[in-house]
């Protein structure tokens, strides 16, 4: 069972392996559920957790690419939101024109943030499925070199 899965956040946000027997207090319940799940999980005769499909991260990695090519796109032209101007030189104006360049740099940081993500998840899906492809031609390999009768 994979490290991240045998942990989770203490109440005080820190990090508690599953397993600890001295873990008690006001999340102990559900500990106790994420144990007895964990278990079920690994006792159905698979190995739990999900299968993944070759064909599948295929089809999806040219929509993220897609959609990493838009946000930089968009992320290119937000920094443009920063060079507003106020319309006059009163108080109001200005003050709008701060809220503006505030709510400006916010979005700024949301499309890069979304930008971020979907870069790595891109890279993620390649490595995925450089990594999958891999095994299924060693195994093909396998196959041609020894023969089908293994």
């Amino acid at each position: 069972m994979p490290d991240f899965v045998r942990e989770v956040t203490g109440a005080a946000g820190y990090r508690v392996p599953a397993d600890d027997p001295s873990f008690k207090g006001i999340h102990a319940t559900e500990m106790r559920v994420l144990q007895e799940r964990l278990s079920q999980a690994g006792a159905g005769g698979g190995s739990g957790g999900f299968k993944l499909d070759v064909e599948q991260m295929l089809a999806l990695l040219p929509e993220w690419k897609d959609l990493r090519d838009t946000l930089d796109w968009i992320r290119q032209r937000a920094t443009d939101l920063g060079y507003v101007l106020p319309p006059a030189a009163d108080e109001s104006s200005t003050t709008q024109n701060r809220a503006a360049l505030a709510h400006a740099e916010r979005y700024a940081r949301s499309i890069e943030d979304q930008y971020n993500y979907a870069a790595a998840y891109v890279d993620s899906l390649t490595k995925m499925i450089a990594k999958y492809q891999h095994g299924d031609g060693s195994a093909s390999d396998m196959f041609t070199t020894m023969g089908m009768d293994l």
